[in-house]
């Protein structure tokens, strides 16, 4: 379970010389009600919770806000070790249940619960999208399983750099149809 892994983790980061870790349950329900933020031990309990109280349904997780300190990579990394414990937790589902980071171009149909692929531009199934990090800002872009796998690196690298300078082209919806 998740709880269980940040446990070992903070036991592996007493054995590895951080000797004044010291974290407990009700540490990070009191951290997290006095600062109002989860923090990484408070969303692991969250995904605990939400596991535990009928989560057969829940199938999709959103995670956001994160801050500056996380560039580098680290957004990427923690999206990832989330959507790992995520679906883990709910591997009871019949569908994956996905967690993705959210960030300024997730588009998520809420009637499907599919994504926008930023590339082609079609809302597919949760299963088949994949978050990628682009420029130096590290946005985070979404790229379907079928983009990756007919277009080149190149050819998705200037995809996401148009979306990323001039945003979503919108169609009038009389065009749509023509």
């Amino acid at each position: 379970m998740v709880c269980d892994t940040i446990e070992q983790e903070c036991d592996q980061c007493k054995k590895n010389g951080f000797n004044n870790v010291n974290v407990s349950k009700s540490k990070v329900l009191n951290q997290t009600q006095k600062e109002n933020h989860l923090y990484l031990a408070g969303m692991a309990l969250l995904f605990k919770s939400l596991s535990t109280k009928d989560g057969n349904n829940l199938k999709l997780a959103v995670i956001s806000e994160f801050g500056e300190e996380l560039k580098q990579g680290l957004r990427m990394d923690l999206y990832k070790k989330f959507d790992s414990w995520f679906g883990k937790l709910f591997d009871k589902n019949t569908e994956k249940a996905r967690c993705l980071p959210g960030d300024i171009g997730l588009e998520i149909d809420v009637f499907t619960g599919k994504v926008l692929c930023h590339c082609c531009n079609r809302f597919v199934d949760r299963s088949e999208i994949e978050p990628v990090s682009y420029g130096k800002e590290e946005a985070i872009c979404f790229v379907c399983d079928e983009c990756k796998s007919v277009l080149s690196s190149y050819q998705i690298d200037q995809m996401l750099k148009d979306y990323c300078e001039y945003g979503r082209q919108l169609e009038p919806a009389n065009a749509i149809n023509s």
